[in-house]
């Protein structure tokens, strides 16, 4: 029998190569994103520092602009001025006004206004027209001149017998009027252009030849009556010369009086109907004639409104200090931006220590005696009450407690400035040299006839200020051209814009002498020109001003003018006292006292400036902000080389990986096609 033999196949299965990450895709950016997560975290924290340091910068620029506010409400507060008024009431307002300053004194007075003050008016003879030519065109100078008619009469518009006094404070001055300008209208315009001190008007009268060409003196009163010179053109000379002791061919309409009035039974006067000299501090302008009486007392609102714009002001500033410094125990994110900080903690000790200070040694030396205390969170109320009390019973030291004063023993001596470097306290003033005033006086008795291109030019040389001056032709009196003399020289606009004046006078015999207003070495007079020998002789005597020479508290002090300055670097630095006379020797004590506003504008001065608390914590912000920047800068490019070294690397893996995935797919292929042939070949 014959036997069968069967033989099986037998199949084997080979796995694929498995390992992790290969034959799936790799995230490289997220990989890396993560890992630069991790790598930024120094980063973030000096983001956030960098974050608190511009908060805390703008914080500190807050605080700035409140401190800076609160200063320009103290420069208004720190001058006792600013706490002083005085106030007129009780009079009869239809007759008179009246206004005060801070330093008129409290009193009463009794106003008997008999006259009202009124400025001269001339009229000339009526033209037919405006614009008509007068006279032959020919160049005419027509001379302005000011001063007091005195005796004879007055009839009809003219004066018999009466003389002329020029007023050497009243400038007048002259004009041109030729061809361009010889009508009405034209002369006119020319004085009103000239700023002479005259006002001219046209006036129709409805007569046959009705314009009038009306002159007004604009200064009002007795002693600014118009003298006309005319030289040049006879049509104009018989228009518009008028000497009120010689001829007269315009009309005086009104006459020039003062305003007469007694006060308190003292006669007073004035040329215009102000009242501005006669009682210190106070002025009456005059409406009518009659009587009435005028009461000046102290002002409390004044007071009132400056120590409340104080408090309110320094309350502004508390409550900015209390938001930008606040903690909040319970909840950190509710701190002040300067919570903490070391520097605004001493600012708010420094100016609370301001307040706890005693000031000067009257009834009032702190805060709380007028009714300012402080409220628990450091900002101020008033009790109107008690302020107003202490106003009433002495306004003065309720002033001295807030303000910068300073005050002397001797009525002569007064303390016009001091600074912040100015230490408060009492100084004793010894005075070893008067100060005086630069003078010329003639060697001559001036000659009294000025002639035109003879002696009629004087060139001036005062406090270093070059005057030239003029004179009309003419015959005068000693006394006449001196007046002339003055008049010129103050109507220099050098002069003026320097508040510097001169006063000019003659002696018995006619001779003139000149004084300087300003005191000290800047102070002198000379003369020279055409007129200097004929009116001043040919060797007159100059003599310059002398600085006040003297001490303060001891310490020699630098004289300027009627000043003594404090030494730089002392107790008495920036503290100028002024000397107006008296005696030589001991002049008593200046007292300089620091109120509470005086007190915090330095504090404030200081804490502002450019070495201040303020100005160093931002300089020291600023230099944190700069060092963080760069280590941002830094660490930002070490990043962004990190990052691409990541990315390096796994790009690389991910290539790695990718080749592997392909070899081992072709593996994966070829062991199955050998399994596959395997199995067709059983």
């Amino acid at each position: 029998m014959a036997t069968t033999t069967t033989t099986s196949s037998t199949s084997t299965y080979v796995p694929p190569i498995s390992i992790p990450g290969i034959g799936t895709s790799i995230d490289v950016n997220s990989l890396v994103s993560s890992l630069m997560k991790v790598e930024s975290l120094p980063l973030t924290q000096l983001q956030t520092q960098q974050s608190s340091y511009q908060t805390q910068l703008s914080a500190v620029g807050s605080l700035k602009s409140a401190l800076s506010t609160f200063q320009t409400t103290l420069s208004n507060l720190s001058s006792a001025s600013s706490y002083s008024a005085m106030k007129a009431s009780g009079y009869d307002s239809s007759m008179l006004s009246a206004s005060v300053t801070g330093s008129a004194p409290a009193g009463s007075y009794a106003v008997n206004v008999t006259q009202l003050a009124q400025s001269q008016v001339l009229a000339a003879q009526g033209q037919t027209s405006t614009t008509t030519a007068i006279g032959s065109g020919a160049s005419t100078t027509i001379s302005f001149s000011f001063g007091t008619v005195s005796g004879g009469s007055l009839s009809g518009g003219k004066y018999t017998g009466s003389t002329f006094t020029q007023n050497g404070n009243l400038a007048g001055g002259s004009i041109t009027i030729d061809s361009s300008n010889n009508t009405l209208a034209g002369i006119r315009d020319a004085i009103n252009s000239a700023n002479l001190g005259v006002s001219a008007s046209i006036v129709n009268d409805g007569s046959g030849s009705p314009y009038r060409l009306v002159l007004t003196s604009t200064a009002g009163g007795s002693s600014s009556e118009m003298k006309i010179s005319v030289s040049g053109d006879s049509t104009l000379q018989s228009l518009l010369s008028q000497d009120p002791a010689g001829t007269q061919n315009l009309t005086e309409v009104t006459t020039g009086q003062n305003a007469l009035a007694t006060i308190n039974g003292i006669a007073v006067q004035s040329p215009t109907n102000t009242l501005s000299n006669v009682v210190d501090g106070t002025s009456f302008t005059l409406s009518k004639t009659g009587s009435t009486n005028v009461t000046v007392a102290n002002d409390p609102t004044a007071t009132t409104t400056a120590v409340t714009n104080f408090v309110n002001g320094y309350n502004a500033l508390r409550t900015q200090l209390n938001s930008l410094t606040n903690i909040d125990t319970a909840n950190k994110a509710n701190n002040g931006p300067l919570a903490g900080d070391v520097s605004t903690k001493t600012l708010i000790n420094q100016i609370t220590d301001v307040l706890g200070q005693a000031v000067g040694n009257g009834n009032y030396q702190s805060l709380g005696s007028v009714g300012v205390t402080m409220n628990s969170d450091g900002t101020l109320s008033v009790d109107n009450t008690k302020l107003s009390a202490a106003i009433a019973k002495s306004p003065s030291q309720v002033a001295g407690l807030f303000a910068g004063t300073g005050t002397a023993t001797d009525s002569l001596v007064s303390v016009p400035t001091f600074s912040d470097s100015t230490q408060a306290g009492s100084y004793a003033v010894n005075v070893t040299q008067l100060a005086t005033q630069g003078t010329l006086t003639g060697s001559a008795a001036a000659n009294t006839t000025i002639t035109a291109g003879v002696n009629d030019t004087l060139a001036f040389n005062i406090s270093g200020m070059s005057v030239n001056v003029t004179l009309a032709a003419g015959s005068y009196t000693a006394t006449t051209l001196a007046a002339q003399i003055q008049s010129q020289i103050n109507a220099s606009t050098t002069l003026q814009n320097a508040k510097v004046n001169a006063s000019v006078s003659a002696n018995a015999s006619g001779v003139l002498s000149i004084t300087d207003s300003q005191f000290g070495s800047v102070s002198a007079v000379s003369v020279s020109g055409a007129g200097a020998s004929s009116l001043f002789g040919a060797s007159p005597t100059a003599a310059n001003g002398v600085d006040v020479q003297g001490t303060i508290n001891g310490v020699a002090a630098t004289g300027s003018g009627q000043n003594l300055y404090g030494i730089a670097g002392s107790a008495t630095d920036g503290l100028s006292v002024q000397i107006a006379g008296g005696p030589l020797g001991a002049r008593g004590t200046v007292t300089v006292q620091r109120g509470y506003a005086a007190q915090f504008n330095k504090v404030m001065t200081n804490l502002l400036s450019s070495g201040g608390m303020v100005q160093n914590e931002t300089d020291s912000i600023n230099s944190s902000l700069t060092s963080l920047a760069s280590q941002i800068t830094a660490m930002q490019t070490r990043l962004d080389n990190k990052q691409a070294l990541y990315y390096t690397q796994f790009n690389a893996l991910s290539s790695a990986v990718a080749s592997m995935t392909n070899t081992s797919n072709y593996l994966t292929t070829q062991l199955a096609a050998i399994t596959k042939q395997t199995s067709s070949n059983n």
